[in-house]
């Protein structure tokens, strides 16, 4: 339920830690995407012949305690969709991975899927609003 903090050398980027971290046993990272500190993946499991989609969301923070160091302080925190996790810019690609392995959702896993597409709605309508054409002066 915490976070997970790892010493890293400062010029490893986060969604290569991430990677390392993730893919492990039965764990197969599928797709992701890294919106600023934020990364947002499909993983599948399998154990026993049984495979089942999993999405969610990973925070992520660095934190340099020693100047001179070569190393950060990396953390993250792990959020499974089932959980609820309050970011919603996960992207379309990602979504629609997730409904095509688990087309039925429930409880939290749907409602943060919703509340991601309608982030994606209002997003597409705010650009929409605001189309510069050739010739425009800005």
């Amino acid at each position: 339920m915490g976070w997970t903090t790892l010493n890293v050398y400062k010029t490893e980027k986060a969604i290569d830690i991430l990677k390392r971290e993730m893919n492990d046993g039965p764990w197969q990272l599928l797709d992701h995407s890294m919106r600023g500190t934020t990364l947002y993946w499909v993983m599948q499991y399998t154990k026993d012949g049984v495979t089942r989609a999993h999405g969610g969301v990973t925070l992520t923070t660095r934190a340099t305690p020693f100047k001179l160091s070569n190393y950060n302080e990396f953390s993250y925190k792990e959020m499974g969709e089932e959980c609820g996790p309050y970011a919603y810019d996960c992207p379309k690609r990602l979504l629609d991975l997730l409904d095509r392995l688990d087309p039925s959702p429930s409880g939290h896993a749907r409602d943060w899927r919703n509340r991601c597409r309608a982030n994606l709605r209002v997003k597409a309508a705010a650009r929409s609003h605001f189309k510069v054409f050739q010739g425009s002066a800005a």
